[in-house]
Parts: C-alpha cells; sequence; structure tokens
C-alpha cells in the first residue's frame, strides 16, 4: 500500500488508479506528473524524467488502474504539494507498469477549494486545491534566482485564477 512506502526500499508492487497530467518546463520540454491512488484511498505524488514523456504519455491513462512495480520513493521537497503525502515516487526507466482491472479502487477524488476560502485565508500554504488547467516553468532555480512556475487552476465551480508560484 501506498502508506507502507519508504525511501529506504525502492521496489514495491501496488495495484494504483492514476490521475495523470502533462508539465511543460523551460525550453519546451515537457514531462508527465501524477496522483496514484491506492485500494484504501491513500495517494502520492509521481513524477517522471522529460526524456521518458512520450513512454509515460502513452502508457499512463487517466483513471485506469495498474500494477505498478519498481518505483523510487523520495521526500516531497515540491514548493507546492498535490496530495496530503510526505513522499513522491519517481517512475523512471526501471519501473514496469501492468494495466489491470482493480475494481476495489475508487477513483481520485480533487480536493478543491473555493477561490473565496483561499481569500479568506482559510488553507495550509503549501497544498494546491483545485484541478490544473495549465503549468508553465518560466524560469528555472540557480544563480540565485528562484524557480518560478505560472499555474491555471479551477475551483469546483471551474472558475479560473492564474498564480505565480517562486521557490
Amino acid at each position: 500500500m501506498i502508506c507502507d512506502l519508504k525511501p529506504e526500499q525502492n521496489v514495491w508492487k501496488i495495484a494504483i488508479c492514476v490521475d495523470v497530467w502533462d508539465v511543460k518546463g523551460h525550453k519546451g520540454q515537457q514531462h508527465v506528473e501524477a496522483i496514484i491512488q491506492d485500494a484504501k484511498t491513500d495517494q502520492i505524488y509521481v513524477v517522471t524524467r522529460s526524456r521518458d514523456f512520450d513512454v509515460w504519455k502513452k502508457t499512463l491513462q487517466e483513471m485506469q488502474t495498474y500494477i505498478v512495480y519498481n518505483v523510487e520513493t523520495m521526500i516531497n521537497d515540491m514548493p507546492s504539494k498535490v496530495c496530503d503525502n510526505k513522499y513522491k515516487v519517481f517512475f523512471n526507466r526501471a519501473t514496469i507498469i501492468t494495466a489491470v482491472d482493480v475494481p476495489d479502487i475508487p477513483e481520485h477524488q480533487f480536493n478543491f477549494k473555493s477561490f473565496t476560502d483561499i481569500l479568506s485565508g482559510d488553507f495550509i500554504v503549501d497544498r494546491l486545491y483545485g484541478a490544473f488547467e495549465q503549468v508553465v516553468t518560466n524560469q528555472v532555480a540557480g544563480a540565485g534566482r528562484k524557480a518560478c512556475v505560472n499555474l491555471t487552476l479551477s475551483d469546483e465551480c471551474m472558475l479560473k485564477w492564474q498564480m505565480r508560484v517562486f521557490s
């Protein structure tokens, strides 16, 4: 189960459901990110490399269930987190994904907050509450610069909100 993932161990076999999206980085490079959920509805954030974009774009289908084997688990150090888990997983070239029908895994539910709640301060600072419409990295951290990401989010009423995040 996802709650059993630890950074010390890289070989895991988990039945999951996937919510997946594409991220466009600087210089137009793209990679796949996802939230995976197990039968207990525990969730964890997934990141992939841009060089493997075509593989993961073709392999991971929205709301499909899979058995995933051999993921790399690490601390989630992202400035904005998409789910409540202190870890994230990395799908690398050694990760094996097999599509299977696992009806015990419920579909991912978004944790929406209205923009009114956000503007009134009713939120956790490093958490994203909404559905991504677009994610674009404008500048990469380094040489005294902070990383900058432009986000377009939708709330439960499908209202759009654009924001810029620096880390």
